[in-house]
C-alpha cells in the first residue's frame, strides 16, 4: 500500500522551513512499525499540490501505532498549510512506493476509473482505499528526467527533493503483516 500526502503552502516563502521540517518527519515516518519507506517530491505543474510525500505501508494498522499518532501532521507549520490542497490518501495496487532518484520524475494522474498508458507511458493505476478519498484512482509512473513526454494538464510531473528514507522491513512487518486474502 502507498500513503500519499499532498500539500502546498499558503506562503511559498516558508518553503525552506517546510523542507527542513520534512527531513526529520520522513526519517520519523520511515521508523514507524508498518511504514518502511518515505520520500518527498515537488512539482511546478499548475493545478496540483506543490509537494507529495510517498510512504510504503504494510497495513492500515500502522496508523494505530502510538509513534505514528505522535508524529502525524505538520506540527508548528500547520497554520501555513493550504488545506484546499492538502490530501492524504491510502492506495492499493503496489506493495511499495516506486523508487525514484534525481535522474527520475514521478508522474501522477487522478481519474475516476483506471486508464491505460498516457502519452505512451504505462501507468500503474492505484485504487484509493482510505483517508481523504480525494480521487478514486491515481495513476503513477516513474520515467527518466531526460525522457518526460509532452503531457496534458491532467498529469503532474514531480521531481524528488529528498532521498528515499528506508525503514526496516523486518521490524515494520512485526504484528502488522496480514494475509493478503484478508484472513
Amino acid at each position: 500500500m502507498i500513503l500519499m500526502s499532498q500539500n502546498s503552502l499558503l506562503d511559498e516563502g516558508r518553503d525552506p522551513e517546510l523542507d527542513a521540517w520534512y527531513i526529520e518527519h520522513l526519517t520519523n515516518m520511515s521508523s514507524v512499525p508498518g511504514i518502511f519507506s518515505a520520500q518527498r517530491f515537488k512539482t511546478a505543474t499548475a493545478g496540483f499540490p506543490r509537494t507529495v510525500a510517498l510512504y510504503s505501508v504494510v497495513s492500515e494498522r500502522a496508523f494505530d501505532h502510538p509513534f505514528y499518532k505522535k508524529i502525524k501532521g505538520f506540527g508548528v507549520l500547520t497554520p501555513y498549510i493550504n488545506e484546499r490542497e492538502h490530501h492524504v490518501d491510502l492506495f492499493e495496487g503496489l506493495d511499495a512506493a516506486p523508487i525514484a532518484d534525481d535522474a527520475d520524475r514521478l508522474l501522477l494522474a487522478n481519474r475516476d476509473r483506471p486508464k491505460g498508458p498516457i502519452a505512451g507511458i504505462p501507468f500503474i493505476w492505484l485504487k484509493c482505499v482510505g483517508r481523504d478519498f480525494s480521487t478514486p484512482h491515481r495513476g503513477i509512473a516513474v520515467v527518466s528526467a531526460d525522457h518526460v513526454p509532452v503531457l496534458d494538464d491532467s498529469v503532474a510531473v514531480y521531481r524528488p527533493v529528498t532521498i528515499r528514507f528506508e525503514g526496516s522491513v523486518g521490524d515494520s512487518l512485526g504484528n502488522l503483516s496480514e494475509n493478503r486474502d484478508g484472513a
